[in-house]
């Protein structure tokens, strides 16, 4: 039997808790790196080892290092070499006595110089097998981080790998690819360039989707704003040796190495920093023009400052950290390095209030020239300049608190929304909403504390205000509520004549990782606790003390406590079990409902990834009938992807059985071609081949479910597109398969079959089985399907249709049947009917709230007889009405309005004592187009419906109709 302790447990865990936030200590410094003056004073040299040394010395007066034209070794504007291999052979000629030159060779060169002993130590190359089979080595003197670089206007590589192996181009010889094969998460396909010149070819011409090398390949981008360098993630370094071909020379080799194990390692690193803020300030003095070095050097000459205004709460951009008493934020660490590149020196301006009247007046008296951060903003145009380029973006947002439900953007004017004064946020929250009065305050702090005290709904802002009130603050009660699409670009800013210091920081912010910074800062916490208990450590001392006393009391309470605190460890046990199983179950029911949205979002990504794919090519194609093309083809993609979001919002329909088919009348043919549009666009991709086959008894035109067995047909090809291998064909058949009752009805087949790796009937056949029983656990041993198959199978049985899966030896074939009508071909179809055909001027009122929709059913009508009147909310479009009862000849009416929506505007009309308010056509111009909804639409008194996005073509119908019908 356990035996249980006399004191409890608790009280000595609070207890040690306390004592041990009182003993906490500062963190110990890190040991001081190892200074030796002189080679002979590291630890392991041996006797031979100076020898060796010593015997070279005398027989020779200096060494040649050479290196490749990098970054790390480059020619400065006085003819000297820079760089890192600088530094590092000055320690070297100290280290060893004896002078290190270095000395640049084409890397073609470098190679046989080292080989044939005129070049006798050399750091261009990565530490690798082969190199310490053929040299004598030591290392690493540096760690280079791999580098991706790809042209801006192409495809991200992550976005590749979801199609395709990556095409990555490597330097010959280098090893950068070795390194990646071990650590790359994508798979990807190598190609060697001898040459840099044809590397850079290949990633112009989009032979290759990036180059990867290591940042000795900077130089060549130098100068090209359409490169994107990315470091390579996972973060993998190259790893950089010293090395020679010649015996007498290996022990300078040996000492380098036990150099470096004995802790030298950061030395070499602090010549790496130096080296690379060497190379960024010969980049930026190439980039300047002859007035913005005149500038640079002036300041220097002079030691005058440039002030900025700074602002004081503006986390993570720019604050003062008052526990701190520091300047802090990303635009602080990025002026950090322009000031080190650039020489300029920056300093903040004491007593700014920050806000845009007093920055203008601040700048105007030159108290300061230039501001941390200024939001871009029309009324801002032409008093202040702008930086190139941004150094953080983010978005503009609605904050609330996180307990209030997420609002519409229709909801907004009837809500209390506050907004900083004079700021940014003011400017886009009126031109967003212009006829809405905003509640001002004074500060993000006020705005804050009004939100939480529950006297505005809404504070407009943006993610890093609401990540200073979660993260700087402490403040977790916030979430954004409604994020606008409006990209805010943090910038620094300039007084209207600085246009020389606009330049030179523009110019030298390009040098700096702004990004690395930016990231550095939002993945930021703050942990006051340490600085909490140093203040409070008087008072936990006095309230240790009193625990103490109060210990005597709680040790008699504990005797009495312990039978019922046994009774209640019993009770607990219980209710630890009940707990448990209701986890598994809920643990259950969210694994089901990640599956299928993982589902979802792959059969959404198909026709998305396509519209993207191809929205780019229509802007690089050079003529018009290739434009035309390609927008069908976006087109066609665009409504599959709608068909594919109708499919997810019916899915409570299909689950339910209560889904019904759709009968109209189509042609066989344009819904194939539609399909094979998207179809025959996603096979290339995999090199695949999509072979159509009609049979000759098909009829051209049918009476059918047209929008499910095109989804079902669209489901069917993108599983064969999975699973079918490179280069294979997948075949859709259509056929007749029988007869019904009637002689005009009959039994269409279609099957897809591909050339996959093939499931047993019997696995098929429990495929099938399990999916029609349970669609959270629709899973196979070889073959998955996504949402496709089993959305298919209840689609099929919804049209009265039967669904098989057969496997042969060559792959596996997916068909389903469905009941048909066949239609008789006319001889002359007779024309449509127009809108209007006498004439006459047909006048239309348009109710619909957005902006956009009203713009496209106005371009739509155009250049068709039509006088339109807008309403932009029910109550309006009442009034319209009423005013003029028999002006209008037709309403178009949207559902979803503030005010009065149309359900409502349309009973309201009907119920006016005028006899054309009982007889006007109403039609709802609606994305809501279920059975229940239409039926909705109709008891309200509308007489038919539109769906959106609106299509021309039946919107044009339904006008010739119920004009037709007056």
């Amino acid at each position: 039997m356990k035996r249980k302790s006399f004191f409890p447990s608790p009280f000595f865990a609070v207890l040690s808790l306390l004592l041990g936030l009182l003993c906490l200590a500062p963190p110990a410094l890190s040991q001081p790196r190892p200074a030796y003056g002189d080679y002979r004073e590291v630890p392991g040299v041996t006797s031979s080892d100076i020898m060796g040394i010593e015997a070279v010395k005398a027989a020779r007066e200096r060494f040649v290092y050479g290196m490749g034209r990098t970054n790390e070794t480059f020619v400065e504007e006085d003819g000297r070499i820079g760089g890192f291999s600088r530094y590092f052979c000055e320690w070297l000629s100290d280290f060893f006595g004896i002078p290190f030159e270095p000395k640049l060779y084409r890397l073609t060169d470098l190679e046989g110089g080292i080989e044939t002993g005129e070049i006798d130590f050399s750091g261009a190359y990565s530490d690798t097998r082969e190199r310490r089979d053929r040299y004598f080595t030591a290392g690493p003197i540096a760690k280079r981080p791999v580098l991706r670089f790809r042209v801006k206007s192409g495809m991200d590589p992550k976005r590749v790998a979801r199609w395709r192996r990556i095409h990555y181009g490597f330097m010959s010889g280098f090893g950068t690819a070795e390194l990646l094969e071990a650590t790359a998460h994508d798979p990807f396909e190598a190609h060697f360039y001898e040459k840099r010149e044809g590397a850079i070819e290949a990633l112009d011409s989009g032979a290759i989707d990036a180059f990867v090398m290591d940042t000795r390949a900077r130089p060549l981008f130098d100068g090209r704003d359409d490169i994107v360098e990315e470091l390579f993630f996972p973060l993998t370094y190259s790893q950089v040796a010293i090395v020679t071909s010649q015996p007498e020379l290996e022990p300078f080799i040996r000492v380098v190495g036990k150099f470096l194990a004995s802790g030298g390692a950061p030395l070499l690193a602090e010549m790496y920093t130096r080296g690379e803020l060497d190379y960024k300030r010969t980049r930026l003095r190439h980039a300047l023009n002859d007035d913005e070095r005149a500038y640079v050097g002036e300041r220097a000459r002079s030691g005058s400052v440039i002030p900025v205004v700074m602002e004081h709460e503006n986390y993570p951009i720019c604050f003062f950290n008052e526990r701190s008493g520091e300047w802090q934020g990303i635009a602080v660490d990025v002026l950090r390095e322009i000031q080190a590149i650039s020489g300029l020196e920056f300093e903040p301006v004491e007593g700014v209030d920050y806000g845009s009247g007093n920055v203008a007046e601040t700048l105007s008296t030159e108290r300061a020239v230039m501001i941390s951060e200024l939001l871009f903003t029309n009324r801002r145009r032409g008093r202040f300049l702008w930086a190139d380029h941004p150094y953080a973006q983010d978005n503009y947002a609605l904050i609330s608190l996180i307990d209030r439900e997420p609002v519409g953007v229709d909801e907004v004017p009837d809500l209390k929304v506050g907004v900083i004064r004079g700021s940014a946020y003011e400017d886009i929250f009126r031109t967003c909403f212009p006829d809405t009065e905003p509640v001002l305050v004074n500060s993000r702090t006020d705005g804050f504390d009004r939100l939480d005290a529950r006297e505005i709904d809404l504070f407009m802002g943006s993610g890093n205000i609401l990540f200073d009130a979660t993260n700087h603050m402490e403040r977790p009660d916030f979430k954004m509520n409604y994020v606008f699409d409006i990209v805010c670009e943090s910038t620094f800013a300039f007084g209207a004549g600085e246009s020389l210091l606009r330049g030179i920081v523009s110019k030298t912010q390009r040098l700096v990782n702004v990004e690395n910074i930016a990231k550095t800062w939002r993945y930021r916490t703050f942990d006051y606790r340490r600085l909490a208990i140093q203040t409070f450590r008087p008072y936990l001392i006095t309230a240790i003390a009193l625990l103490s006393m109060i210990l005597a009391a709680v040790l008699m309470l504990f005797a009495k406590n312990r039978r019922i605190r046994a009774d209640l460890e019993h009770k607990v046990e219980e209710r630890t079990d009940e707990l448990q199983r209701l986890t598994v179950a809920a643990n259950a029911a969210a694994n089901a409902k990640s599956e299928f949205l993982s589902r979802i979002s792959r059969e959404m990504c198909r026709p998305l990834d396509a519209i993207t794919t191809m929205s780019e090519d229509i802007r690089a194609a050079g003529n018009v009938p290739d434009r035309k093309k390609i927008a069908e083809r976006i087109d066609r993609a665009s409504k599959h992807l709608q068909n594919v979001i109708d499919d997810i919002l019916e899915m409570s329909q299909i689950e339910s059985g209560s889904q019904k088919a759709i009968k109209s009348e189509f042609e066989v043919a344009e819904m194939l071609g539609n399909i094979s549009a998207i179809a025959d666009y996603l096979a290339a991709e995999r090199s695949q081949c999509v072979l159509l086959s009609v049979a000759p008894d098909v009829p051209k035109r049918i009476v059918g479910d047209e929008s499910h067995i095109a989804q079902v047909v669209a489901n069917l090809l993108s599983n064969a597109f999975k699973f079918a291998p490179p280069g294979s064909d997948i075949r859709l058949d259509v056929s007749r398969t029988g007869e019904g009752d009637d002689a005009h009805d009959m039994l269409l087949r279609f099957a897809v079959h591909d050339q996959g790796t093939s499931m047993s009937q019997d696995d098929l056949d429990r495929l099938i089985q399990t999916i029609d029983e349970d669609r959270a656990k629709q899973r196979a041993d070889r073959r998955t399907t996504g949402t496709g198959l089993p959305i298919s199978i209840k689609l099929v049985a919804a049209m009265d249709g039967t669904f098989q899966a057969e496997a042969d030896p060559d792959g596996t074939t997916f068909s389903f049947v469905v009941p048909v009508e066949a239609i008789a071909e006319k001889e002359e179809p007779a024309p449509e009917a127009q809108p209007s055909d006498d004439g006459d001027v047909r006048r239309l009122l348009v109710a619909d709230d957005v902006d956009i929709n009203r713009e496209i059913v106005e371009a739509y009508l155009e250049d068709l007889p039509f006088s339109i009147d807008f309403a932009e909310n029910g109550r309006e479009a009442v009034d319209l009405f009423e005013r003029s009862p028999d002006a209008y000849d037709l309403i178009l009416m949207d559902i979803q309005m503030p005010e009065m929506n149309g359900l409502d505007a349309t009973l309201a009309i009907r119920a006016l004592d005028t006899p054309r308010a009982k007889t006007v056509p109403i039609l709802a111009m609606t994305a809501n187009v279920f059975d229940e909804d239409i039926e909705k639409y109709l008891a309200a008194g509308m007489n038919d419906h539109i769906g959106k996005p609106v299509d021309p073509a039946e919107l044009m119908q339904k006008l010739a109709k119920h004009f037709a019908t007056k």
